[in-house]
């Protein structure tokens, strides 16, 4: 049996988790309290949740396959991971992880790097696209000019960008994979 931990509490207390789930606490003078089942489960998810708060308050996602790594995120597509067991950490653009995701051997950061932005996928603003705006389209390797408008689908009412221009294009969902890149032309946000 493998044993994490232990965390000291201000009071004198050591509590540490068993790699079966059961939880033990260590009072002073010795005295020992075991959790196990329900027990050790409920005060693991306890400690876990407790963990998840405070990643959540201090702005990280922590990679669930090995905790002791934390993501810091500098904007959508540059972040700093961290190992938590020893202080190193690294720093990595989307665009460089995505361009080497074929090379055999990588480092840990580099796995916890594309397992990140596996779960935080680039921005598509088209894909945010409402009734009434112009947007230049990438598809095809053509740009051209859509208005997004209101239409029916078998799901309902959606938003389709018709083309503008170009009326031999297609039709588009805004989530038709041919998209490779768009962006909104009118109105213009307001900056």
């Amino acid at each position: 049996m493998t044993v994490t931990g232990p965390f000291r509490t201000s009071e004198g207390y050591s509590i540490s988790r068993a790699d079966n789930g059961e939880v033990i606490i260590r009072g002073k003078g010795g005295t020992k309290i075991t959790g196990g089942g329900m027990v050790g489960q409920a005060l693991g998810e306890y400690v876990d949740n407790l963990v998840a708060q405070n990643d959540a308050a201090l702005g990280r996602w922590r990679y669930p396959m090995d905790p002791q790594y934390v993501v810091y995120a500098y904007g959508r597509d540059v972040i700093n991971v961290m190992s938590e067991r020893n202080g190193s950490s690294t720093t990595h653009r989307r665009e460089d992880v995505e361009a080497c995701l074929e090379h055999p051997q990588v480092a840990d950061s580099e796995i916890v790097a594309r397992a990140y932005f596996e779960v935080h996928p680039e921005r598509k603003p088209w894909r945010d696209a409402q009734p009434g705006e112009l947007w230049d389209v990438v598809s095809e390797g053509k740009e051209r000019r859509y208005a997004a408008i209101m239409g029916a689908s078998g799901e309902g009412e959606v938003v389709f960008l018709l083309p503008v221009n170009d009326l031999r294009a297609p039709k588009l969902g805004l989530n038709a994979s041919v998209i490779t890149g768009g962006r909104k032309v009118f109105p213009q946000d307001a900056s």
